[in-house]
């Protein structure tokens, strides 16, 4: 019997114990990108559910409904990009506006988009992106690759943010 319940919580202790860290991959995808014609500038956050779900957990009050977000869940989003990524040329900082969520429950992942209008970008520009989206709760471990595609200026350039060093400044060209 005494082996019986070692066994039975050695199993419980390994299911528990890989569960509190399901996936050692932490990573993230953002597409930056400019639509001159428009003037508007916009944002693709692509993040694993529970990892998300964990950081926004530590960052904010309240747990948010990702199925069906209500107007406060979409500020506390929000909120939380707001404090962990931050965008600006030559100096002012972009507002991120939010636009929808998509779930790819097949991936586990998430993706966050949003905007900012009215942006005119010209040649000599400088662009600083920092992004330290869940650099909190994973340090060395969370990457963070950023795409950013300025037509007429570049069609694409990438670079990884990652715990040391989260900011890129790039000179339009």
């Amino acid at each position: 019997m005494k082996k019986k319940i070692s066994k039975i919580l050695l199993l419980l202790l390994f299911f528990v114990g890989s569960s509190v860290d399901a996936h050692q991959l932490k990573f993230s995808t953002t597409l930056i990108e400019y639509e001159e014609k428009s003037g508007k500038i916009n944002f693709i956050f692509n993040v694993f559910m529970d990892d998300f779900v964990l950081s926004a957990k530590n960052l904010l009050s309240k747990e948010i409904d990702y199925l069906s977000p209500t107007k406060a869940d979409k500020k506390r989003v929000k909120k939380y990009f707001d404090t962990y990524f931050k965008i600006s040329i030559n100096g002012e900082k972009l507002d991120i506006k939010y636009e929808e969520i998509e779930i790819h429950s097949n991936y586990n992942a998430f993706s966050f988009k949003f905007s900012s209008d009215k942006i005119s970008i010209k040649k000599g520009d400088d662009l600083v992106v920092e992004n330290n989206i869940m650099f909190t709760e994973f340090g060395y471990r969370q990457t963070n690759v950023n795409v950013i595609r300025m037509l007429p200026f570049f069609s694409e350039k990438h670079y990884q943010a990652t715990y040391k060093s989260s900011i890129h400044k790039l000179k339009i060209q």
